[in-house]
């Protein structure tokens, strides 16, 4: 074997290690980047969410039952505030974690529940307080109904937030999990590194330098 044959053999294996660390390096930082982006955009912001779609809710029952006991209609501010709140938590939750099944059941019931509670409680006893029907306006308020809904409203609610905690715990994880890797994949290459530049001086030393020595050495003829 020729001494430029050999250099550009020491060379093509340096560069091939090069390239194969490269590429490590490059597949774990794509699997770290994808969990931190998971996190910081669709599951924190969704957990941030869900809390504030329960105190929206709880916001619209508390201006609802005061409206209607007092007839004051300041009471009627967070009440309205609240569905409006409300509506836009619930479509920014569908926005960031709607495709994911559980949460996708979660949202419906939530929805769902909420209506109901608008539609059997809310908007008949305002009704009947605006149109100055004390009697049905009290009997509604001491109906179980309202209470009943209301409380299973915010059980859903609560489970909606349970499983966007939990999924975002996942994930927190796996960017965990992630960073781990991207640290063991440095120190990999470092360590590689460090074995393939030894090899790369002993065969420097020993398919160059020492031919070459041995070549200026001879003497010529």
């Amino acid at each position: 074997m020729t001494l430029r044959v050999r250099v550009i053999c020491g060379f093509v294996v340096a560069v091939i290690g090069a390239v194969l660390a490269s590429i490590q390096i490059a597949a774990v930082l794509h699997d770290t980047h994808a969990a931190d982006h998971a996190v910081t955009t669709k599951w924190a912001p969704a957990s941030a969410t869900s809390n504030q779609l329960i105190a929206h809710l709880v916001d619209q029952e508390t201006g609802e039952r005061g409206y209607v006991i007092t007839h004051d209609s300041d009471f009627l501010d967070p009440y309205t505030v609240g569905r409006q709140d409300a509506a836009q938590d619930l479509a920014q939750l569908r926005q960031l974690v709607g495709d994911h099944a559980t949460i996708a059941s979660d949202l419906t019931a939530v929805d769902d529940q909420w209506q109901r509670w608008l539609s059997e409680v809310a908007e008949p006893e305002i009704a009947a307080a605006k149109a100055g029907d004390l009697t049905k306006s009290q009997q509604l308020v001491e109906n179980e109904l309202g209470q009943t809904l209301f409380d299973t409203l915010r059980t859903k609610a609560a489970t909606l937030q349970t499983d966007i905690s939990a999924l975002s715990a996942q994930e927190r994880k796996s960017e965990t999990a992630a960073i781990a890797r991207l640290d063991r994949a440095f120190l990999a290459t470092l360590i590689v590194g460090g074995i393939l530049t030894v090899l790369f001086l002993l065969f420097v030393q020993v398919w160059v330098l020492r031919p070459l020595l041995a070549l200026i050495a001879t003497p010529s003829t």
